[in-house]
């Protein structure tokens, strides 16, 4: 997969590998929707938007359900096409020539560069003018690619149920569009974002060792660790802005097409536990959502 092709997978699911979960021990990857005049039950399942092979090793309970279903209904639609192409393009680059240069002290800066310089070569001149939160990310996988810790597919764990559902001829749904996700990506201002890319450079931990430790605790389907772990990386509005307001939009769409054909939603995982995750945003609509049993692993 090439490098812009990775950035351009990476917009869409940004927010829930960074963003924290909320208290309310939600242990359970996999929920069953139902009630509430729904005549066949729809399912929720939470992924995380990463290539690493080891989240494709989910119980067959998962694939089972995916296959009574009549739909699938990601955060939002992925295509290869001209019109994607450049809506991508134009979310990575910040506005009005804005550099990196701009956004860091001096010293900063320069320690900045010669690390991006580090890992991604000539690839360094275009990343100074990226977003600095989809460079942190795409340093996050640049790091963990290297390691000998995993194996890594050519495709997100979204992607692939994507294509699965186009394979099987079910319908393919995206809950958001390209401009709404990038619209609540922005609300992280750029110096929050530069001064988190800077602390991920100089942090006594290397980013593999970061990443590996979040990707344990959704292995174990940990959510309450995840949150506690993750947290911080938010404030109030970013928070707002990236989880509780798309939230709400998500779960209104859903709801409007459950009554219409069952659906296997495959969301972050940070969008179902909390008072104001999905799961309850759906209880508190009427439906009965319950985890369903696990099957063992493979």
């Amino acid at each position: 997969m090439s490098d812009f092709r990775k950035i351009g997978l990476a917009i869409g699911f940004l927010v829930s590998f960074y963003i924290g979960f909320q208290l309310n021990s939600y242990g359970q990857l996999l929920w069953k929707i139902e009630g509430n005049g729904l005549e066949k039950p729809s399912y929720l399942y939470g992924t995380i938007h990463v290539t690493d092979q080891r989240v494709f090793q989910f119980g067959d309970s998962v694939l089972s359900k995916f296959d009574e279903t009549d739909a699938f209904a990601g955060e939002m639609l992925f295509d290869n096409s001209m019109g994607m192409m450049m809506e991508t393009i134009s979310f990575m680059m910040m506005p009005n020539d804005t550099t990196l240069a701009d956004l860091l002290p001096e010293n900063q800066y320069i320690e900045t560069k010669r690390y991006l310089e580090k890992e991604f070569g000539f690839m360094t001149s275009y990343l100074l003018r990226f977003k600095p939160i989809l460079v942190s990310t795409l340093l996050t996988e640049q790091r963990n690619n290297t390691s000998n810790q995993t194996v890594s597919t050519d495709m997100i764990l979204d992607l692939y149920f994507q294509q699965l559902a186009q394979e099987k001829k079910k319908e393919v749904i995206g809950l958001e569009t390209f401009a709404e996700q990038a619209q609540a990506f922005d609300g992280m201002p750029l110096k929050q974002q530069a001064e988190m890319l800077y602390q991920q450079i100089t942090a006594p931990e290397p980013p593999e060792n970061t990443y590996e430790k979040l990707l344990q605790l959704y292995l174990q389907e940990n959510l309450d660790s995840l949150y506690a772990y993750t947290i911080s990386e938010l404030d109030s509005n970013s928070n707002q802005k990236l989880l509780i307001d798309r939230n709400i939009k998500m779960t209104n769409r859903a709801i409007k097409l459950m009554q219409e054909k069952t659906l296997f939603i495959g969301v972050g995982a940070a969008h179902l536990p909390g008072e104001q995750g999905l799961i309850q945003l759906l209880r508190n609509q009427g439906y009965l959502v319950e985890p369903v049993e696990k099957n063992i692993k493979k």
